[in-house]
């Protein structure tokens, strides 16, 4: 009875705070979905935490500049936001400050949690130009962000060097991804110092790396790349692994730190084989 009458006060409170919108957002940047109104979520948009106040939003699908969006012109510019506390979606919001252009530093917000750990970011408009996003690899607030472009394939990518990184799956009927320089998985000097070379795996980026803070994680650790918000908002993932290893998934489903190898490079830790006839991708293989 009292799980029963508890359930029933948290879906009211829900419904109050999405009727009242807009409203301050929390301090997790993390708002209210209208959990009787499923429509009211998702692709057909929803409330998220814009200018600082939770507030309904027109969801879209963000595109490269020059490409039209439902957002329309002028005032507004279709981009990705926190939608309740477990997906990022498109949605139009109002264009910020004067527009900057790829490659200019700029603001990222993300929510306050624990120190280097990278997340969603809170849906605070940035003032990148529409077809830009203030970002860094998996949002992480340790790296210094930039206007990066909005992509669906690598082909997308105008900076030599740039590679698709998929943020958003075909939930809108296209894959979204932001472009972000890419790395030697294979030279560790190919990142800044206090970084390491991530090699992400996905439908755009495929096998390359990118930039992102070293983890502490060791080889055969439990470790994530997917950024908060995906499982709980208090969930202080990605847990990133030490420079040299990647985050990559196994037969259990679970993924773990592993070591790279190659085909004309077959070392491996002591107890471990490069699997060069089945764990290979992009030139990668891995030991185990």
């Amino acid at each position: 009875m009292k799980i029963a009458l508890a359930a029933l006060l948290l879906t009211a409170c829900a419904d109050d705070a999405f009727n009242l919108a807009p409203y301050v957002c929390p301090v997790d940047g993390v708002c209210a979905n209208d959990p009787d109104n499923p429509g009211n979520n998702g692709n057909n948009g929803g409330i998220a935490c814009i200018d600082g106040k939770c507030q309904h939003f027109t969801a879209c699908s963000p595109v490269k500049q020059g490409v039209a969006t439902t957002c329309g012109t002028g005032t507004s510019k279709c981009t990705l936001v926190l939608q309740g506390n477990d997906a990022i979606v498109g949605a139009c919001v109002p264009q910020h400050g004067i527009a900057l252009a790829e490659g200019a530093s700029c603001t990222m917000s993300v929510p306050p949690v624990s120190s280097a750990a990278a997340q969603y970011p809170t849906a605070v408009p940035d003032a990148c130009s529409p077809g830009f996003i203030c970002a860094t690899p998996l949002f992480d607030p340790a790296l210094t962000p930039a206007c990066h472009s909005f992509c669906n394939a690598d082909t997308d990518c105008t900076v030599s060097g740039d590679h698709c990184f998929q943020v958003q799956g075909p939930s809108f009927g296209a894959l979204i991804g932001i472009c972000f320089p890419g790395c030697d998985v294979f030279n560790p000097s190919s990142c800044p110092s206090g970084q390491a070379c991530a090699m992400v795996s996905g439908p755009l980026s495929l096998s390359q790396g990118f930039c992102v803070t070293a983890g502490t994680l060791k080889l055969d650790d439990l470790c994530s790349l997917t950024p908060r918000g995906v499982t709980s908002p208090d969930s202080p993932t990605p847990q990133l692994c030490q420079a040299g290893l990647q985050c990559t998934q196994g037969t259990s489903g679970a993924s773990r730190c592993t070591a790279i190898c190659s085909a004309s490079n077959t070392q491996c830790p002591a107890g471990k084989v490069c699997q060069t006839s089945s764990g290979c991708s992009g030139g990668v293989c891995f030991c185990n």
